[in-house]
């Protein structure tokens, strides 16, 4: 089994990735660039130009950027401050889940009402899916103190 400190890398790493598609996003979003996509394949621009590319006025992206940007945060203040260290893994779960919730959500959104797919959602879903699982673990251990170390 993967040890506390490479979970804890792999979640950095995910977050990183992350930050960096919901960035691109933003970008495409707020600069109305046109977004690199496999025409034939996806249908980006559907999903962009969705009224489901927003939420109350805010572009999608910008939530995702400010989602990873806040677990991001959380990973690396974990041991830097009492509060989190003692509660970090759990406001990250929970974070990462409602995350992953809305996701899949928005998958929905694609498959039975948009029917149109874009290839930066579904690298997203993968993102914060595996992040769900990397999160997971770290909580199931931190819960059981099953050698749960900070990394």
């Amino acid at each position: 089994m993967m040890s506390e400190r490479r979970l804890y890398q792999v979640s950095l790493f995910l977050a990183l990735l992350g930050l960096a598609v919901s960035g691109y996003l933003t970008y495409v979003k707020l600069a109305d660039a046109p977004m690199i996509c496999l025409e034939g394949v996806f249908q980006c621009d559907a999903i962009q130009q969705s009224a489901y590319a927003e939420l109350m006025g805010i572009p999608v992206a910008v939530l995702g950027l400010l989602s990873y940007g806040v677990i991001f945060a959380l990973l690396v203040l974990q041991k830097q401050n009492a509060f989190l260290e003692e509660n970090g893994i759990g406001l990250l779960m929970g974070l990462v889940f409602f995350a992953w919730l809305y996701s899949m959500y928005l998958v929905y959104i694609q498959a039975f009402v948009l029917e149109a797919w874009c290839q930066w959602c579904v690298v997203h879903e993968v993102i914060i899916t595996l992040l769900l699982i990397v999160t997971g673990f770290r909580f199931k251990r931190y819960l059981s103190d099953d050698d749960f170390e900070e990394a």
